[in-house]
């Protein structure tokens, strides 16, 4: 899983792809389809946002600085287009407009991020923003007048830079600020809040910003990246069960993580070689923070825990450069998530990584393989409902699809509506066939600020015009794709 492949989903965009629809679907899904194309009354459409990507107003009032504040204002040419988030969508003046978009649409759950450093500037709760609070619970409940139900995400990339500078996920002490964090948040949301997302896309956060070229920037590939992951699962344990005892009993909500799925495939599927290399890109990016979650038996996958603590023996190191559990961590991170996030856009195909060194330390070397993003997306519905089988089959969980767009700039973005009903059928057969799939929630509801890629890439179904002051936000073709499904809750 090289860098490349983590953030290229951003790049996507702007290539001259027409998506078109999978062919080759059973008989029997066909009829089903045909005869049933009516999302149960209880299945829930939404949307998502995140509030680096959103918000702006990065300094107003007393907020902190994130990480992603810091380093872009420090180093601008760690954005592709030279931009920043300092104003992005203005959803911090606009959210009133931006909610009743959502709800002119038919959005029946509206996601959003909690930024740390609005609600805690320092990081700690030494320090509570009374602007910050102020806010979200203005949004809270702009959205309940709306008629929607909010989803929250915890952290969603952008980390206090105070925590950063002290190793932010890589310091074991963020297990317990990010408890403490989430006690505040809980204590003082929870109210009108009944479903969390702790961390989103945590897999690409440490696998890209410990491991790799995105923010935070560590670039310690094979050792960072894995104690980052650690971290997180130990910090969503203590957040789950921290809930289970002080607020579950009278709030009622649910909690769980999204994870960021680029689902390999062999890039010959012929070869055997190339189908086990698939089969361990999937085991190192996603059944990494997965597994020792949602299985049965908990802890690591043996392939992993076994091939990299034989590398770190061949290169020198005195112990495995994978963290371990003890026996109560393991007993205390499996089942600790009532729901899993599923956050789709692409493939991509896994060869093998030839002639390596073995002493040569780094993610993409223990697991063997080197995928790339495929552009081909006449196969990406057909991929994203053979990865909702595999996770049904593996877990059995409860799921819901956090984040699932395509990037097309024009109004009549029609290669765009191709891509969102066919992964909507996709969504529907699933549902029909027993998945627990609890809604369906787009990316994006606004063109926003795309992490590494600024403003290029154009995911959302209302058209943002950055050169306009007023930021006018203009439908496209695909609102109206999104609109019919998600008022008739039908698929025709």
């Amino acid at each position: 899983m090289t860098c490349t492949s983590l953030v290229m989903i951003f790049i996507l965009a702007v290539l001259p792809c027409i998506f078109r629809s999978v062919q080759g679907v059973s008989v029997k899904l066909e009829k089903d389809i045909l005869d049933n194309n009516t999302f149960p009354k209880d299945f829930l459409f939404g949307v998502s946002t995140y509030a680096p990507q959103y918000e702006g107003a990065w300094n107003v009032s007393d907020k902190g600085e994130s990480v992603w504040d810091h380093m872009i204002h420090a180093n601008p040419g760690l954005i592709e287009d030279r931009s920043n988030m300092d104003v992005a969508c203005d959803f911090y003046h606009k959210y009133k407009e931006d909610l009743r978009l959502a709800r002119s649409i038919g959005t029946q759950m509206f996601k959003l991020s909690f930024s740390w450093s609005r609600l805690l500037p320092s990081g700690f709760t030494n320090h509570v923003s009374k602007d910050g609070v102020r806010f979200y619970n203005d949004v809270l409940d702009e959205i309940a007048a709306n008629g929607m139900i909010p989803m929250v995400v915890l952290l969603q990339m952008d980390l206090p830079y105070n925590l950063q500078k002290m190793g932010g996920l890589a310091n074991p002490l963020f297990i317990d600020w990010f408890e403490q964090y989430a006690r505040f948040v809980f204590t003082t949301f929870g109210d009108k809040v009944k479903h969390w997302i702790t961390v989103n896309d945590p897999n690409l956060l440490c696998a890209g910003g410990y491991g790799d070229i995105m923010i935070p920037l560590l670039q310690l590939s094979g050792i960072a990246d894995y104690i980052c992951g650690h971290h997180f699962l130990l910090a969503q344990a203590r957040v789950y069960h921290m809930y289970d005892r002080e607020f579950r009993p009278s709030q009622k909500g649910k909690i769980g993580y999204s994870i960021y799925f680029q689902y390999a495939q062999p890039a010959d599927p012929s070869s055997p070689d190339d189908i086990s290399t698939a089969e361990r890109d999937y085991q190192w990016f996603l059944g990494w923070l997965l597994h020792p979650v949602f299985s049965s038996t908990g802890d690591y996958t043996a392939i992993m825990k076994e091939t990299i603590a034989n590398h770190s023996r061949i290169q020198g190191f005195s112990m495995s450069r994978m963290p371990s559990f003890t026996q109560e961590q393991i007993h205390d991170v499996r089942g600790a998530s009532d729901f899993l996030g599923i956050n789709f856009y692409s493939h991509e195909l896994a060869t093998s990584l030839n002639n390596v060194d073995i002493h040569s330390v780094g993610f993409d070397f223990d697991s063997g393989s080197l995928a790339a993003e495929e552009f081909n997306f006449k196969d990406a519905p057909a991929m994203f409902g053979k990865l909702i089988r595999r996770l049904h089959e593996d877990y059995g969980a409860m799921f819901y699809i956090t984040e699932n767009g395509f990037s097309e700039a024009a109004l009549e973005d029609k290669a765009k509506v191709a891509y969102l009903r066919g992964h909507i059928a996709e969504v529907l057969k699933a549902v029909q066939n027993g998945v627990n799939i609890q809604g369906y929630l787009l990316w994006s509801l606004l063109d926003n600020f795309e992490l590494p890629f600024g403003f290029q890439p154009k995911y959302g179904i209302f058209h943002v015009d950055f050169k306009n002051p007023n930021l006018t936000r203009t439908p496209r073709l695909s609102s109206k794709l999104i609109t019919n499904i998600y008022t008739t809750r039908r698929l025709d």
